[in-house]
């Protein structure tokens, strides 16, 4: 997965920034009946004016995460009606990363509008 956005800094918003380095980041997704992994060319700039480096986002990973929102999503509707220990095993994932999802999810879904 390659992005085509316009880089600008994270820290002073400037858009004169240099190509730095490419990590290679394996990213896991919402299966499609196997486990699903994307490996995701992620840049890493460095700017031009004031010198300090970031790394380039997107939008359905949050920062320092190795698995999408759609994923995390998809445990918590899992999780909802099946044990977390169920869930872990059949998405060959941790325990932990089930419990992280609900707990994010159900806040999120606890704080949306009422209805």
């Amino acid at each position: 997965m390659r992005s085509v956005r316009i880089p600008a800094c994270l820290h002073c918003g400037s858009l004169d920034v240099a190509g730095h380095q490419r990590n290679l980041r394996r990213i896991r997704d919402r299966a499609c009946g196997y486990p699903t992994v994307l490996l995701w060319h992620q840049r890493r700039f460095r700017c031009r004016d004031c010198r300090r480096t970031c790394r380039e986002r997107h939008p359905q990973i949050a920062a320092r995460r190795s698995v999408t929102t759609r994923f995390r999503k998809c445990l918590f509707e899992r999780a909802v009606n099946e044990p977390f220990a169920w869930v872990a095993a059949s998405e060959e994932v941790s325990g932990y990363r089930v419990v992280e999802a609900f707990d994010a999810c159900a806040c999120d879904e606890l704080a949306g509008p009422p209805g």
